[in-house]
């Protein structure tokens, strides 16, 4: 059984832990509680992931939303995370749902047609399919047209990244994504709390 799908998205970028944590309060007194919040710190050490992880679960906690962890589903249990979102190199779903507690979520990052397939068949609950838009250093963009392709023909809830930021929203959605992840345009922003209102508006949440 699947469980609910995020429809805002944000994810977290890299910066020094105490930043993080009021970036992240601020962007969720915008946003609310229906948005999720994804850490994702490819380059910090175990300790410093930890940290953060435990520190921003009491931040979310607070403001009622739920926190994923990028990748470490074993961070995701220590820190009692609500589920982990895995890259395609990482260990497969089956794997992840024995570290995690009964009703974990649990998300692929995808992109493609045979990366959503593989994702359904594994039983995550939902796959992010990127870059929807041009992204440097990110490959060729899908594009709407072939991204309301793709989430057409997949089997699970398909949440468009890369390139988004409010205007693009809409229009995204139209083309069948079930949610939107963000990173730069609202944990980047200059103001992240006027920022997650406008995002939390376009998502319709």
């Amino acid at each position: 059984m699947r469980r609910a799908a995020p429809r805002l998205l944000m994810i977290t970028p890299e910066l020094p832990t105490a930043e993080l944590l009021t970036r992240v309060d601020a962007a969720l007194r915008g946003t609310g509680p229906e948005a999720d919040v994804l850490l994702r710190l490819p380059s910090a050490a175990d300790g410093v992931l930890m940290d953060a992880a435990l520190r921003l679960r009491d931040v979310t906690r607070r403001r009622g939303a739920r926190l994923l962890i990028s990748r470490r589903a074993d961070v995701a249990a220590l820190a009692n995370a609500d589920g982990v979102q895995l890259p395609e190199s990482a260990l497969g779903v089956a794997e992840a749902r024995r570290l995690l507690p009964d009703g974990a979520l649990i998300g692929c990052s995808r992109h493609d047609s045979a990366g959503l397939a593989d994702a359904a068949s594994q039983g995550a609950d939902y796959a992010t399919l990127s870059p929807i838009f041009e992204v440097p250093g990110k490959g060729p963009a899908l594009g709407l047209a072939r991204f309301a392709e793709l989430v057409s023909a997949a089997r699970l809830p398909v949440l468009a990244l890369g390139g988004l930021h409010a205007e693009r929203i809409p229009a995204t959605l139209a083309a069948g994504a079930f949610g939107v992840a963000i990173t730069r345009a609202l944990l980047g922003a200059s103001d992240p709390e006027t920022a997650g209102r406008g995002l939390r508006r376009e998502a319709r949440l």
